[in-house]
């Protein structure tokens, strides 16, 4: 074998070497040592039916930010939801939690009940807006807005003659009382007549409903929130009410667009849940990377009726793909 051989063989084998020293070790190429961030979701409710979008969206980010989250509920619908919460924030961050994102189910209380206790973590506010004092950040809908959006969508498409119930099973969320207060507002200046109804007795929706079918008299119901929708829709149906009763509300779920698309439900208006799971989870990554606070996002507010809820912006939101 000649001298120019020889030397073409060695080097070929000396690449050959290199070529498997680096594909089997760090001995070039140092592997980049990704952080796995640990946050916990605790939400206000003790089914995750709500928050299916919002879940999407919060997925979709933990993906792309390398987050481990724990989506944790309550445990049942007693009075007791703060302290259940409190104990869920105090299980989390034992089991490693780095950051929470929290819906409150009551904003005053838990605010109190943080504000006691020594955390370390950041803390991102979602849906309602929380006055504990060392708030990282929030996501949170425009409730005002939301509030006057309904308020003008039922002053273009009912009777002054109308009377209007506002039904809320809790109105102990910050968020709400603002929806509601500008929801009453704004109704009262349009000329309807206003009540607002709320307790957390069972029955209190299907007594005021089937008392105003059986005493014949057309009105409007509104839901303040999702779960006080879907109530007031069910028992209108339930009672035959839907000729006289006009259903509209807050928030979504399968089963409400399905009543919006059979027009058993008139209207309801929602923000981008995807978005705020999305964010809630940027944010708190966020949070434990960059100095100082991100800034608060607030949702975009959407009509949702059966002629609206097919159109390209909605469609998206309600049925997203991720």
């Amino acid at each position: 074998m000649n001298k120019p051989n020889k030397l073409f063989y060695i080097i070929g084998f000396i690449l050959l070497v290199l070529l498997f020293l680096m594909s089997t070790t760090d001995l070039f190429f140092q592997e980049r040592d990704v952080p796995v961030y640990a946050i916990s979701v605790i939400v206000d409710d003790t089914t995750d039916d709500f928050w299916l979008n919002y879940k999407k969206g919060m997925d979709q980010a933990a993906g792309e930010f390398n987050v481990d989250i724990s989506f944790v509920t309550l445990y049942d619908n007693s009075n007791e939801q703060n302290f259940q919460q409190t104990e869920l924030i105090r299980r989390e961050i034992e089991d490693g939690a780095q950051a929470l994102v929290i819906a409150a189910a009551d904003s005053q209380k838990l605010a109190e009940s943080l504000n006691e206790m020594v955390l370390d973590v950041p803390v991102i506010a979602i849906q309602t807006s929380l006055p504990y004092q060392e708030l990282d950040s929030s996501v949170l809908p425009d409730d005002s807005e939301m509030g006057q959006m309904l308020a003008d969508e039922i002053s273009e498409c009912q009777s002054r003659d109308e009377h209007v119930y506002i039904l809320a099973l809790q109105l102990t969320q910050d968020g709400l009382k603002e929806r509601c207060h500008q929801l009453e507002r704004a109704l009262t200046e349009a000329g309807f007549q206003v009540s607002l109804l709320t307790g957390e007795e069972p029955g209190i929706i299907e007594t005021l409903v089937q008392q105003v079918t059986e005493r014949q008299e057309k009105c409007v119901m509104v839901g303040l929130d999702a779960g006080s929708l879907l109530d007031t829709a069910s028992c209108v149906e339930a009672y035959y009410g839907n000729y006289l009763v006009s259903v509209y509300g807050f928030g979504y779920n399968a089963q409400i667009l399905s009543m919006v698309e059979s027009e058993k439900i008139n209207g309801t208006v929602i923000s981008d849940d995807y978005v705020m799971g999305y964010q809630s989870i940027e944010k708190a990554v966020a949070c434990l990377n960059m100095p100082g606070v991100p800034a608060s996002g607030r949702l975009n507010t959407y009509l949702v009726t059966k002629d609206l809820m097919y159109e390209d912006e909605l469609s998206r939101i309600l049925f997203p793909i991720s």
